[in-house]
Order: C-alpha cells, then structure tokens, then sequence
C-alpha cells in the first residue's frame, strides 16, 4: 500500500495480538510478555501511540512466524502504530470472515506451507495433503463458539 499510494497516506497498525503462526499455532505472547506488562502497570487503560522512535517499536518484531527471520526488523519497522484496547485473555473469539476463506485462498496456504517447508504441518488441524474450504469452513465455526481469544494466555 504504502508503494501504491505513499507512506504519508498509509499508516498501520497492530493491536496486542499473540506471536502467532499462520497455521494458527501460538508461540506465546510477544516480547515475552513485556509489552502486557507495560499496559497491566497502566491498569490496562486503553491508549494508542506512534511505534516510531518509541520504546515500543524499537523492540524487535516477534509477533509471527516471520520473526524468525533475520531481516524483520524491530515493531517500528511493520508498523506505524500501536493501539491497546484490553488484555489479550479478555478478548473474544474472533468470527471468522468466511467469505474470505476462497479456494484461492487455500491455494496459498499450500503455497506457503511448501515455501516455508512445513508441508508436514496442520493448519486448523487438517492436514497440509487434506486442506480443503469446506473442512476448514467447518473447524473454523466449531473452533470460534463460544471461547475467547487467547483463552490460554494469563
């Protein structure tokens, strides 16, 4: 986006979110736990802030599976801002948009699997082979009813 239109016209943003594959596994929270920390001693008040040149983005990114990767960078450098509105463990669980989940889509979580050679790999747990948008349509539904978020992070 910020190619297409210019960096003064997009500015991104993260909220607290888990380090998180895209399989959906959960490595833990990120910075390991340093930023929650931060926003608990704040008595978890909402607040929203600039990541640039902050003690916040120049933390070094870990909030998926690419941070595992040498050239990520630090939170500044994916993203402009950074908004907290509550405690991961207090969030719902997601709905899913399902319209999203295409068949193109798959497609691409297959691709990416083999890029990242993780064919072996479950992503909602079905199996890389066996991926297909009508089981994975179904794991998402049974997977969001009635739970939170991030329910195992305290």
């Amino acid at each position: 986006l910020s190619e297409k239109f210019g960096k003064e016209k997009v500015f991104s943003i993260i909220a607290p979110v888990a380090s998180i594959a895209n399989n959906g596994h959960v490595f833990g929270k990120i910075r390991n736990g340093l930023f929650d920390y931060a926003f608990a001693a704040n008595d978890n008040r909402p607040v929203a802030f600039d990541l640039y040149d902050s003690p916040f983005g120049n933390e070094p990114f870990d909030a998926s599976e690419l941070c595992f990767k040498a050239n990520i960078g630090a939170f500044s450098d994916n993203f402009d801002g950074y908004i907290f509105l509550q405690p991961l463990y207090k969030e719902n669980r997601e709905k899913p948009l399902l319209k999203l989940y295409s068949e193109e889509y798959i497609d691409e979580i297959k691709r990416r699997a083999t890029t990242l050679n993780a064919e072996n790999e479950t992503f909602w747990g079905i199996t890389h082979k066996n991926l297909n948008r009508a089981e994975l349509i179904e794991k998402l539904q049974q997977g969001t009813k009635d739970k939170k978020r991030f329910e195992n992070i305290e």
